[in-house]
């Protein structure tokens, strides 16, 4: 709790010294009224000590009635107040009320203290303060009592009437100062608080002290001295922060000794200023001026274009870049121009909205291939051969991807046709006449595609990045490495040879690869000697999901570059596979 000051405990014997002391009304006749006063004292600041503070402050206002009522003044009273103005500060925060206690403690006790038990330096910050005031001429002379922020409690003893002088009304707030409240402000918008003050006063410094709905502490600003008053702006800084629902101000009067002289609001009841949507009252501003123009809001991580509108005449800016077309940035306020120069909502690319780009790029990759059985389409020997797990190139893509811009900010869809291309060029894959399909030249894959734009934006060039998501029909060919046997061409066809069929293991034309003799076993296959190296392509899909990142860089309005980073999975013939890509692309 703000200004609770931090309580030790008390030592034994003073609670056992209490306990004897007082039971009930008992107080009054054993020790007398001061011995009553000082019990009630330090029963009051113990209630204090464990948050108990409408108790606290109903032992005190006890205390202040039985020095009433046997008219005791000087050290039992002026320690009853500043245990009141304690209890004000600490318990409510009401440092309007605290100080009043002080400095009435100091008017009938130059030599009271504060407990250093219960003190903290913003307590005898306030304390000093006091000291101050009742040692100016007619510092004493009286003023309002203190009002508590709780229910008051009704005293246990009779109310005499006091002895001493009552406080008479000091001069009207108003006479000293003048403030026409600041009632509603909107949004992200700088609230102008200005004030005037009586010239027949010597003013040292004027204080505005706000806070957010919520908070417990002021903030303090300085006003400086503006237009025949004091002015001070509650700025960007705050209301993009904390973006508060509504403002709590006071203004205070200080002399040249920092003495206060007055307010306009209190601390208890300050003035309130509410943050809205839409004014229904003419909008704030200071004298002569226009009223103040929107912050710049704060782009959260996520969506780092919520700025990206272009500024309005009159509203504030740091650039030509921030205005809209026709509007320049001519002391920091968004100006008509004659000309077409000067803002355009980004960089002097005006009006320009895209309804549809298209790129055009090649690329390469490699993918995570699952190992197993195989029988590749250039496989010379019979039967299945094992093949490894781990990455293999998808060598060679192209790719054409059409997108429409949707009226959904940031969205496009569209379609991307990608193409694998192998490069059969090894020509002993053309002298396998098994019944194996090869890959075609160009194996085709169609998705559609969704891309959000994170970075960038329509209507300007410059650079743009999106996140990509594609489903759809792919393959995916991966150049993935084996081991066969040495081929040899056939001689004759088998059909002409008697017993070829059994020798080689399997019927042969004319010009057909087939293994060596020398590396076949008695059963006509290959017996893994004199193994040599080879490649297939292994597709992969047909279904696939795909997810990444594309970007682009825009020269003008319609040509720019393409570029991506991009992840496929692939299943049921799985693999996991990533392509860099490159290329042009326009818009329109």
């Amino acid at each position: 709790m703000r200004g609770l000051p931090l309580l030790v405990a008390r030592p034994v014997w003073a609670v056992c010294f209490g306990v004897l002391l007082f039971s009930g009304n008992v107080g009054a006749q054993v020790g007398g009224p001061q011995a009553t006063v000082a019990q009630l004292n330090q029963q009051a600041m113990d209630a204090y000590g464990n948050l108990q503070f409408p108790e606290a402050m109903q032992l005190l206002q006890q205390a202040e009635a039985l020095c009433n009522q046997y008219n005791l003044r000087g050290p039992a009273l002026a320690r009853t107040y500043v245990n009141m103005g304690m209890v004000e500060f600490g318990g409510s925060g009401n440092n309007a009320g605290a100080l009043d206690y002080f400095k009435r403690a100091v008017c009938l006790d130059r030599a009271v203290m504060l407990d250093p038990l219960n003190s903290t330096p913003d307590v005898e910050m306030l304390f000093k303060g006091a000291q101050s005031q009742a040692q100016a001429p007619g510092g004493c002379g009286g003023g309002a009592a203190p009002q508590p922020a709780y229910p008051q409690p009704q005293p246990a003893y009779p109310q005499p009437q006091p002895a001493y002088p009552q406080p008479q009304p000091g001069p009207a707030t108003m006479q000293l100062l003048q403030h026409t409240q600041v009632t509603q402000q909107v949004r992200l918008t700088p609230i102008p608080i200005f004030a005037r003050v009586n010239p027949n006063v010597q003013v040292g410094q004027v204080i505005l002290f706000y806070r957010t709905i919520g908070e417990r502490i002021y903030q303090q600003v300085p006003m400086q001295p503006k237009g025949g008053g004091y002015s001070a702006m509650i700025g960007c800084d705050v209301l993009q922060t904390f973006d508060p629902t509504g403002i709590e101000y006071y203004i205070a009067v200080l002399d040249t000794a920092n003495r206060w002289l007055g307010t306009s609001g209190t601390e208890a009841q300050p003035h309130q200023t509410a943050i809205v949507q839409t004014l229904t009252v003419p909008p704030p501003a200071m004298p002569n001026e226009a009223p103040p123009g929107v912050c710049r809001e704060e782009c959260p991580p996520w969506n780092p274009d919520c700025n990206s509108a272009c500024k309005q005449f009159g509203d504030l800016c740091d650039s030509d870049s921030e205005c809209c077309s026709g509007l320049a940035c001519i002391g920091e306020t968004c100006t008509q121009t004659d000309g077409d120069g000067g803002g355009g909502g980004g960089g002097g690319w005006g009006e320009y909205g895209p309804h549809f780009r298209m790129s055009i790029n090649a690329g390469t990759g490699a993918g995570l291939v699952t190992g197993g059985a195989e029988q590749p389409y250039n496989q010379v020997s019979d039967g299945s051969l094992t093949v490894g797990t781990g990455f293999a190139w998808s060598k060679f893509h192209i790719r054409a991807k059409p997108m429409i811009y949707l009226p959904v900010a940031k969205l496009a869809i569209g379609i991307s046709f990608r193409g694998d291309i192998p490069m059969l060029a090894n020509s002993e894959d053309a002298a396998v006449s098994k019944d194996r399909p090869k890959p075609l030249p160009l194996e085709p894959s169609l998705l559609l595609n969704v891309a959000y734009r994170i970075v960038g934006s329509d209507d300007h060039g410059g650079f743009e990045l999106n996140a990509l998501f594609g489903l759809g029909w792919m393959n995916i060919l991966n150049r993935v490495s084996y081991q066969d046997c040495p081929p040899e061409i056939a001689a004759d066809d088998s059909d002409d040879i008697s017993g070829a069929e059994d020798l080689w293991g399997h019927e042969f034309k004319e010009n057909d690869l087939v293994c060596k003799e020398d590396t076949l076993d008695n059963d006509g296959g290959w017996d893994g000697s004199d193994a040599r190296s080879e490649n297939f392509f292994r597709k992969s899909g047909p279904f696939g999901i795909e997810l990444g990142l594309d970007g682009y860089y825009w020269f003008i309005d319609n040509f720019g570059i393409n570029f991506g980073l991009l992840a496929d999975v692939l299943m049921p013939n799985f693999v996991l596979n990533f392509d860099i890509q490159a290329g042009i692309a326009v818009r329109f």
